[in-house]
């Protein structure tokens, strides 16, 4: 008996240890730290906690270009990749300037912070939180957030609880009570930034819906604009016939009998001439709308280059 009350003293006393550690580390770090003004305000748009801006701080998060971001970030990743945690490093999130991406660094820097605090939960808490999160999760909907799930879950199993972790507390509306409570530890209003998340990701949602619509119209109106066309040329052969017969009968001197069939061919081509004029129209139409499709292609291609750090100003110029 002595002997298990000792070995339990020695695992409390660790257990202390490791604890005081941790805080000592962290007071030290942000006793000579300074947060920047543009730190600073991502703390308050992203309503982290005190507690959550000690993690934040104590990972000294710095926003880079897109030179320093691939050189912070060296993460083995297919897909387009916002931000980083990296242990005894800090957290690092890629600098996007574009208005209609406004709210994306907010969400990375939010996610990449619950990284940080996912790694100091004590095991027992971290396997509540897990279990939660696996009970929650098939609840959700979004098949953005769906798919990047089992892209992770694909790539590597063992980092799916980490990517959860921090994708539920920043994409997801709809939380258990459990989770709720647990993330007000480090948002003081997570619904903000769940909304930065849903207005970004609508930036791309409402051209790829647009330009859906144009497809549409395009496959309606290149039907009916082929459609014409064969009709126009079966009225083009008939009218030759027609204005060939005419001619002959004119050329023997039967023109007063030859006027009801040349009243009716001038009604005919005056048809063939409306079909013509009116699918001109819808070329030019058809033509507008490529033209406004191809324009919104570039414009999400551009918020593409926006976002991946593996694509320079220059890159998208050639």
């Amino acid at each position: 008996m002595k002997k298990t009350l000792s070995l339990i003293g020695v695992f409390l006393v660790l257990l202390v240890i490791a604890t005081n550690f941790q805080n000592l580390s962290d007071w030290l770090i942000l006793r000579s730290y300074t947060p920047t003004d543009s730190v600073l305000k991502m703390a308050q748009d992203t309503t982290m906690t005190g507690h959550a801006r000690e993690v934040f701080y104590v990972n000294k998060p710095r926003f880079d270009d897109k030179k320093a971001f691939t050189e912070d970030c060296t993460v083995d990743e297919q897909s387009i990749v916002l931000g980083c945690y990296v242990e005894h490093k800090g957290i690092f999130v890629l600098n996007v300037d574009e208005p209609k991406l406004a709210g994306v660094m907010q969400v990375t820097s939010a996610h990449e912070m619950l990284h940080a605090a996912y790694d100091r939960l004590p095991r027992k808490e971290k396997s509540k939180i897990d279990k939660e999160i696996d009970r929650v999760y098939p609840n959700v909907k979004n098949p953005r957030v769906r798919k990047n799930v089992e892209a992770y879950r694909a790539k590597d199993p063992s980092i799916v609880a980490n990517e959860l972790h921090s994708i539920m507390g920043t994409e997801v509306a709809e939380l258990s009570p459990v989770l709720e409570e647990y993330y007000a530890k480090y948002f003081t209003d997570r619904q903000k930034i769940v909304k930065y998340s849903s207005d970004y990701e609508q930036a791309f949602v409402s051209i790829q819906d647009q330009v859906s619509a144009y497809d549409k119209q395009l496959e309606s109106l290149k039907a009916t604009i082929d459609q014409n066309q064969e009709d126009l040329k079966a009225m083009s052969d008939e009218l030759l016939g027609r204005r060939k017969s005419i001619e002959q009968g004119i050329a023997r001197g039967q023109s007063e009998e030859l006027n009801p069939q040349i009243e009716a061919f001038n009604s005919s081509v005056s048809e063939y001439n409306n079909l013509l004029s009116k699918t001109k129209e819808q070329i030019e139409t058809y033509n507008n709308i490529i033209a406004q499709r191809n324009e919104l292609v570039t414009e999400e291609k551009g918020l593409m280059q926006a976002i991946d750090a593996n694509i320079n100003p220059l890159d998208g110029a050639q």
